[in-house]
């Protein structure tokens, strides 16, 4: 529990310190994409925390093309 709070006051500190160096009118879309980013990197940072099973990026291209490699191996064959 030490860790999860300690890590969410990290990220915090590290979010309010990089959004103050953006200019407050411009750079919204900047501001925007960087919130995005550091809101999956914060979940999965979290899920190693708490040792959840992550998807491997190879799985996800398994997933990907495995419908059109059944569709192929049936035409081959």
């Amino acid at each position: 529990m030490h860790l999860f709070l300690s890590f969410l006051i990290i990220c915090a500190g590290i979010i309010w310190m990089e959004i103050k160096r953006l200019p407050q009118h411009s750079h919204k879309k900047e501001r925007n994409i960087f919130i995005v980013f550091m809101t999956i990197s914060i979940i999965i940072a979290l899920a190693k925390i708490f040792r959840l099973p992550l998807p491997n990026p190879s799985d996800w291209v398994e997933v990907m093309f495995q419908p059109l490699s059944h569709l192929l191996f049936r035409w081959i064959t």
